[in-house]
């Protein structure tokens, strides 16, 4: 069994120069520091920086044994999936600088470790980063609901591969700047479905699977 949670997205886009509190741009400065733009042959998506690791979502590389991969600081350059779970549908990139650093030779994020976070209320905000326009912006989500996976994805449970376009394999976050998840694909609502209200629902594994598979 496999715990997930939902989140509806939006197209607002929140901007650092007009947050009013320094610990909103901070919190948009994580989010911005720790997303890789990763694009394979058929769809642009993101990565998240956890540890010294690129990981990301199986959906978005599918069965690419190399992709691109963009840092916020630094150049296009390839990298190469070492390690896939199909369980969890998470995959790990290795970016072809020696030594897991950027063009410039910096480390890939400013810190070792993103700080945790649960997902919590229905309604919460959630800061998604968005990479569809090769420039990642922060966009503003809502938190749906968490629930239980009794079987693969794409068996048990109706998600579109490759989707969200710009969204899929990036990192969920609160609005507190906590890494709460990663985005694993779109749900496709089946057709005349009563819960389907027009918003785009997105299934996220939550942050303590994420770390358990990079440290595994």
């Amino acid at each position: 069994m496999k715990k997930a949670f939902l989140f509806t997205r939006t197209n607002t886009t929140v901007c650092k120069d007009a947050c009013g509190h320094p610990s909103d741009a901070l919190a948009l400065e994580r989010v911005l520091d720790r997303t890789v733009i990763v694009t394979t042959p058929v769809m642009v998506g993101a990565g998240a920086i956890v540890g010294d690791k690129v990981v990301t979502s199986l959906f978005l590389v599918g069965n690419y044994g190399q992709v691109s991969v963009r840092f916020r600081r630094g150049k296009k350059m390839s990298a190469f999936v070492t390690r896939r779970d199909t369980d969890r549908n998470l995959a790990e990139l290795l970016p072809s600088s020696r030594g897991l650093k950027t063009s410039r030779h910096e480390p890939l994020a400013s810190s070792p470790e993103p700080h945790i976070g649960e997902v919590r209320s229905i309604g919460d905000p959630l800061l998604v980063p968005n990479v569809s326009t090769g420039v990642p912006q922060v966009h503003v989500a809502g938190t749906l609901y968490v629930t239980v996976l009794g079987g693969r994805f794409e068996d048990r449970w109706r998600i579109s591969p490759n989707e969200p376009r710009g969204f899929i394999g990036g990192a969920v976050w609160n609005a507190g700047g906590e890494f709460v998840g990663l985005t694993i694909g779109e749900k496709i609502h089946p057709r005349h479905d009563p819960t389907d209200r027009g918003f785009r629902s997105v299934y996220a594994l939550p942050a303590e699977c994420i770390m358990d598979f990079v440290e595994s």
